[in-house]
C-alpha cells in the first residue's frame, strides 16, 4: 500500500506544509517537529529508507553521475570506480545515461541540479563550459574528459596526445613506416578524436615518417566503422603496414575485416587500439591497447568530489589532473605478449603550468611532465602522484623502470629541491641556479631493480634573492626500462 504525504502528516500530527518543509529541507521547522516527521516517514516508508537517513545524517551524500553510455565498456570502467568508492562510504549514486544526446543531458542536469543530489560527476559531458559554470554556482562538480578552465571545477583528463604518440613510437620500433590512423567522428567537439590524432601526427613527425594521402580515416567509434575504414585503407595505392585505432571497438572491426580479406594480423598488418577494454583479450590475435586507467579515474573523481563536499567553506580551486595512458602489449602489434614497454618514454611536450599565489612563501610554480595530481592538502593523495603548493609538501611520481632522469627547462626558475627514490636518502639539487639550455640533466636516479618505483620531490623552501618565490620547473622526464 502506497503512502501519501497526508498519511505522514496524520501520523506525525502536523500539517502537510510542515511535512513538505522537512522533505524538501526548506522553511522553518523546530528540531522536535522535524524528528517526529522523519520518524513518521521511516515508519510509513513514504520515501526510500536511505532518503530519510540522509535527511537525518548530513554526512550521507547522494551523488549524480552523468555518463554518455554505461553499457559501453569504456564508460563502465569510470562508473565501476565511482561505485566502488561510493560503496566504501555508503554514498548513494544516481546514474544518468545521456546517449551523447545534449538535450537529454540537459534534462538530467536540470533534475539533478534542483536539489536531488549533493554533487555531480560528469563523464565526457556534451554541455558547454558556460552551462557547467552555471551549475557550479550552487553545486560541487568534477569532470572527466574535458579540460575545463573554471575557478571551482576539478577535472581529470586522460593524456590522449601522449597515447597517440606512444602508439606511433611503438610501431616505429618494428621498423614500420606506413602507419595509418582510424579516428572517431572528426566533429568540432570530438575532443578525443582530435587529441589522439594530434599525438599520432606528433609521433609521425618525430620519427621522420610521412602521413600519406588517405591514411587518416573516421571509424565513428564502432566496430562497423572500423571494418569500413579498413576497406578504404586497403584499397589505397600504398596500403598501410600498421594502424592506430581510436578505440578497441574500431580495432576489433579492423581485425574482423582483415580476416575476411585474408590479411594476417600482425604478420601483414600491425594494430594498436585504445581504452584497454575486455575486448582486447577476446580478439584473435589479442589486441595491444593503450590503457587510460578508467577505473582509477573513477575512484579519483569520487574522492575529489567528496573532498570538496566536506570542505564547503573553502573556495575550490581549478585543479587539472592528467592521467598518462599505459601501453599494454599483446599480440596485434607484433610483440610477444607481456613484452615490456618502450626503452625510453619522452614526455617533453606533455606539460601544464599551474600557478597559485599563497601568503608567506611566495609563488610556487610547477611545470610538469607525465602523470601528476594536484592538491592543496599534502596528505590528500598519499597513495597517488600529487603536487601540493604547501611548502612542506612533496610531489610523487610512480614509474616503471631501472632509472629515471629529470631535465631542466630552457626558462629557469630559482629553487632548491630534495629528491629521493623509494624512500632512499635525499639528494639536494639546485634546480635552476643559472641559465641553462633546454634538456640539461638535473637529476639521474641510482640504478634500480626493474619494476615499480616512487620518486619524491620536496621543495626545501630556499629561494634565490632575485626570485619572489621558490619554484620547480621540469622540461622532460626520461624513464629507462
Amino acid at each position: 500500500m502506497s503512502r501519501t504525504i497526508k498519511d505522514v502528516a496524520r501520523k506525525a500530527r502536523v500539517s502537510i506544509t510542515t511535512v513538505s518543509r522537512v522533505v524538501n529541507n526548506q522553511g522553518p521547522v523546530t528540531p522536535e517537529t522535524r524528528e517526529k516527521v522523519l520518524a513518521a516517514i521511516e515508519a510509513l516508508e513514504y520515501t526510500p529508507n536511505f532518503t530519510a537517513k540522509r535527511m537525518r545524517n548530513s554526512d550521507l551524500k547522494t551523488i549524480g553521475v552523468v555518463v554518455p553510455d554505461i553499457s559501453d565498456l569504456y564508460y563502465s570502467g569510470f562508473v565501476n570506480g565511482i561505485q566502488e568508492k561510493a560503496n566504501e562510504t555508503d554514498c548513494r549514486l544516481i546514474i544518468c545515461c545521456s546517449r551523447n544526446n545534449i538535450g537529454k543531458e540537459r534534462d538530467y542536469v536540470k533534475y539533478l541540479y534542483n536539489g536531488s543530489v549533493d554533487g555531480l560527476i560528469f563523464i565526457s559531458p556534451c554541455i558547454s563550459v558556460a552551462e557547467i559554470n552555471t551549475i557550479t554556482a550552487k553545486q560541487s562538480v568534477v569532470v572527466c574528459g574535458n579540460n575545463l578552465q573554471l575557478d571551482n571545477v576539478q577535472s581529470i583528463i586522460s593524456d590522449n596526445v601522449s597515447g597517440g604518440y606512444q602508439a606511433v613510437k611503438h610501431f616505429h620500433t618494428h621498423q614500420i613506416k606506413k602507419i595509418a590512423y582510424i579516428g572517431g567522428v572528426a566533429q568540432e567537439r570530438d575532443y578525443t578524436h582530435w587529441e589522439r590524432l594530434s599525438g599520432y601526427q606528433k609521433g609521425m613527425a618525430e620519427c621522420g615518417l610521412e602521413i600519406m594521402a588517405g591514411y587518416i580515416e573516421n571509424g565513428y567509434y564502432t566496430k562497423d566503422g572500423g571494418e569500413y575504414a579498413f576497406t578504404r585503407l586497403m584499397n589505397l595505392r600504398e596500403p598501410p603496414e600498421a594502424v592506430f585505432c581510436i578505440n578497441d571497438k574500431v580495432a576489433s572491426g579492423v581485425i574482423k575485416a582483415a580476416r575476411k580479406a585474408g590479411i594476417k594480423v600482425p604478420e601483414e598488418l600491425k594494430l594498436i587500439g585504445f581504452d584497454n577494454t575486455a575486448i582486447c583479450e577476446y580478439t584473435t590475435p589479442t589486441l595491444t591497447s593503450l590503457d587510460p586507467s578508467t577505473y582509477q579515474i573513477g575512484t579519483l573523481l569520487f574522492e575529489k568530489l567528496m573532498t570538496s563536499l566536506n570542505q564547503p567553506e573553502s573556495r575550490i580551486k581549478n585543479e587539472i589532473q592528467v592521467i598518462y595512458p599505459r601501453l599494454v602489449i599483446r599480440e596485434s602489434c607484433g610483440c610477444v605478449q607481456n613484452t615490456q614497454p618502450e626503452p625510453v618514454i619522452d614526455l617533453d611536450s606533455n606539460r601544464i603550468i599551474i600557478n597559485d599565489n599563497i601568503t608567506g612563501d611566495g609563488n610556487y610554480q610547477f611545470e610538469y611532465c607525465g602523470m601528476w595530481n594536484y592538491s592543496v592538502d599534502p596528505e590528500a593523495y598519499q597513495e597517488d602522484n600529487h603536487w601540493s603548493f604547501i611548502p612542506e609538501s612533496y610531489c610523487l611520481m610512480r614509474f616503471y623502470g631501472t632509472q629515471l632522469r629529470l631535465y631542466a627547462a630552457r626558462d629557469p626558475r630559482h629553487g632548491m629541491a630534495a629528491i629521493s627514490v623509494d624512500g632512499g636518502e635525499e639528494v639536494l639539487i639546485d634546480c635552476f641556479g643559472a641559465k641553462r639550455e633546454n634538456n640539461v640533466i638535473l637529476y639521474t636516479s641510482p640504478e634500480l631493480p626493474q619494476g615499480d618505483h616512487l620518486l619524491k620531490i620536496r621543495v626545501t623552501g630556499q629561494k634565490s634573492p632575485e626570485s619572489y618565490g621558490t619554484s620547480i620547473s621540469i622540461d622532460k622526464v626520461e624513464v629507462i626500462i
